[in-house]
């Protein structure tokens, strides 16, 4: 009976704590068999993250009997709430994957990684390339092209949310001055989530000395941490910088991880 009683209020936790507590998210999503032709049959998508916020594609298509060969052209359709993505693969050599923002012209926001097993295509990417999304809808189409041929096979749209553990993120500060006679001030903020490293959200700066405060040169992350930088005037110098460097993860209230600072400017 007393094992009985914590397994209970445990099983009850689970059933009423926030997702963003909880952390992580898997979804499987099937397309109908035998609707491709000439080409893989995209069967099956697992679309999950972790609880860093890495978002991972997994995409069962195994060849037809009658296909022609493996599809020269995969492409992943994503739209958030914000705006809408394209991963494709490399125009030149077709051997890795590019992640595009469908917007005007389209902007190259750089490469996807991406894996191949016998029949299932996996594609990871980081929440905070694809806008800091908390859900999206997706689709996803497979091409082979051929002097005789050009067949495809669709599947989606579907729908996805991301969640992550923030009930589980701890803050780290770190805090430097560098720059032509201390002429910069650095600070960055590390959100650990067990081992890794979370890279996602919107990046707040203010940085005081006394009653005025100093201009921020850059707000972004580096190497999966979050950074500000300011300028430090020289009339700054020889006095205390009090500071908070802050993340907001999501639109969730409780979402916001940050950190207070001080330093003696020299």
């Amino acid at each position: 009976m007393r094992r009985v009683v914590p397994l209970l209020f445990a099983l009850a936790w689970m059933a009423l704590a926030p997702q963003d507590v909880l952390g992580a998210n898997r979804a499987t999503f099937t397309d109908k068999v035998g609707d491709a032709c000439c080409t893989e049959d995209i069967q099956k998508v697992v679309v999950s993250n972790d609880d860093a916020g890495m978002i991972t594609f997994a995409i069962v298509a195994p060849l037809l009997p009658d296909s022609f060969g493996r599809a020269d052209q995969r492409f992943i359709e994503i739209t958030t709430e914000r705006s809408s993505f394209t991963i494709e693969p490399e125009p030149d050599t077709g051997r890795g994957y590019l992640l595009w923002r469908n917007e005007g012209e389209g902007l190259l926001l750089g490469r996807v990684r991406a894996e191949w097993s016998g029949d299932v295509f996996r594609f990871f990417i980081d929440r905070h390339r694809l806008g800091d999304a908390d859900r999206f809808t997706f689709s996803v189409a497979f091409w082979s092209a051929g002097s005789m041929h050009a067949e495809a096979d669709g599947a989606g749209p579907w729908p996805y949310q991301v969640r992550l553990a923030l009930g589980r993120v701890r803050p780290v500060h770190s805090i430097r001055q560098s720059g032509n006679a201390g002429s910069r001030l650095t600070v960055g903020l590390a959100l650990h989530v067990g081992r890794e490293l979370l890279a996602s959200g919107t990046i707040s700066c203010s940085a005081n000395v006394g009653r005025r405060r100093l201009r921020v040169l850059r707000q972004e992350f580096v190497a999966r941490h979050a950074v500000c930088v300011w300028d430090v005037p020289r009339w700054a110098r020889g006095h205390v910088v009090h500071g908070v460097i802050g993340v907001q993860i999501t639109q969730h209230q409780g979402s916001l991880k940050r950190r207070s600072f001080r330093r003696l400017l020299t």
